[in-house]
């Protein structure tokens, strides 16, 4: 479980950086098509690009986590993984859907994954909007 974890994580934390990396080319390529607008609306369009990249590679690594998960737990439908690697990954952990004893280490990495890479989220966005800020507190 260790093994196929790190596996698991190293691809989606990969995968998560190459998007990362991706979006700050897409803000780039945006924001030269819209330097001639208004302000509000040039970081408004800037942020939704973002959010919606940001969201769609926490989305795939969920699915990937599911995948994964489904591969090695026949008891778990598709419905049913997407869901538990959603909760588990956003560390929501409700309890109602429970890994076999054999591969609750596999779920807990999924949590980890989701931790990191949210994080890394967090410092871009972060660092996107503090761009909006006008400097010296002006």
């Amino acid at each position: 479980q260790l093994l196929i974890g790190i596996i698991v994580l190293s691809v989606c934390s990969l995968l998560h950086i190459a998007m990362l990396v991706t979006l700050v080319n897409e803000l780039r390529f945006v924001a030269k098509r819209l330097q001639q607008t208004q302000p509000r609306f040039f970081w408004g369009v800037l942020i939704v690009v973002a959010f919606a990249t940001i969201t769609f590679a926490h989305l795939a690594q969920v699915a990937i986590w599911a995948a994964v998960i489904i591969g090695f737990d026949a008891d778990l439908n598709w419905r049913e993984g997407i869901y538990f690697a959603l909760v588990t990954y956003t560390t929501l952990g409700y309890g109602d859907i429970v890994l076999n004893e054999g591969l609750r280490t596999l779920g807990a990495i999924a949590a980890v994954t989701g931790v990191l890479n949210f994080g890394l989220s967090t410092a871009m966005l972060a660092g996107l909007v503090t761009r909006l800020l006008p400097p010296n507190g002006e």
